[in-house]
């Protein structure tokens, strides 16, 4: 990957990612998870590259090479995304949402649906307070005790990450715990490797306001990937985001938060069937 730094207009950093293809089937932006920076997996790349797709990326504010940026919103973090673009000049793009990233990615496509044709979002979260859904159902214990945390605040959240030292395995189904080898999990170390709790502070903070933008006005189509037995983010959390989306396909996948993460490579074939998106733009 090529990796680069650019300005946002107030004067932040952004630290981007870049597959450097410049190829016909447009381009695709990885917004990554919580706990981790923004370096892309090394097989969704190159399954990228095999289907003629860039791959861009970012460490969002908080995260790696990437400014602070406390009290953001998920939709603030579509702006950075467009900083991004503008900067490589690039038209328009899809973008794929892991976790945390997946609420970005569906920041981008209702804010700015001009620039980000399609979506693909996997094991993302519903807004908290989602009318009808039980947020907390079927999430395991010591996930719901960090946002349990950050309810309380900035500090109760930083001060509950700081004395959460040891992992916890009963927070994994067991698909996740079987998973743990391979490719997708050394980059996931690789990733995690190179985080700090602000990035992690400000995603959860993100992740319970509101989001500043609403799921009904998202008119791009959009494909919502999830675990049936995720423990993280239960799938209770994806049907609900997918009802509320019109252009919307829902596929609940075997497997936990961990497990399903190499189905990002069916997301990129679903993606570059949506059509003509990506494309550079001609100075």
């Amino acid at each position: 990957m090529i990796e680069r730094d650019v300005s946002a207009p107030d004067g932040r950093v952004l630290h981007v990612y870049d597959s450097g293809y410049a190829t016909p089937e447009g381009t695709v932006y990885w917004q990554h998870g919580a706990g981790m920076c923004g370096l892309p997996p090394a097989p969704l790349v190159d399954r990228a590259d095999e289907l003629g797709l860039r791959v861009l990326g970012h460490d969002r504010p908080g995260y790696g090479g990437s400014s602070a940026r406390p009290g953001r919103s998920v939709a603030d973090g579509a702006s950075d995304l467009v900083t991004v673009l503008d900067q490589l000049g690039v038209e328009s793009a899809t973008t794929i949402g892991l976790s945390a990233g997946a609420m970005h990615a569906l920041g981008a496509v209702a804010r700015h649906p001009s620039r980000f044709t399609a979506a693909a979002v996997l094991g993302g979260p519903a807004p908290f307070g989602a009318a009808g859904l039980d947020w907390f159902a079927g999430m395991a214990e010591p996930n719901r005790a960090e946002f349990e945390a950050a309810l309380l605040g900035r500090d109760a959240l930083a001060a509950h990450l700081a004395s959460d030292a040891a992992v916890d395995l009963s927070m994994f189904a067991p698909e996740d715990l079987q998973a743990m080898h391979g490719p997708y999990w050394d980059w996931q170390l690789d990733a995690a490797g190179t985080a700090s709790p602000e990035g992690s502070i400000e995603d959860e903070l993100a992740c319970l306001a509101d989001w500043g933008f609403s799921l009904n006005d998202i008119a791009v189509p959009v494909l919502v990937l999830h675990g049936a037995g995720d423990t993280f983010v239960p799938a209770g959390h994806a049907a609900w985001v997918a009802e509320a989306i019109p252009a919307a396909v829902l596929r609940l996948e075997h497997g936990g938060h961990i497990s399903t993460i190499p189905r990002v490579e069916d997301a990129l074939v679903w993606l570059r069937a949506q059509g003509d998106s990506g494309r550079v733009r001609v100075r």
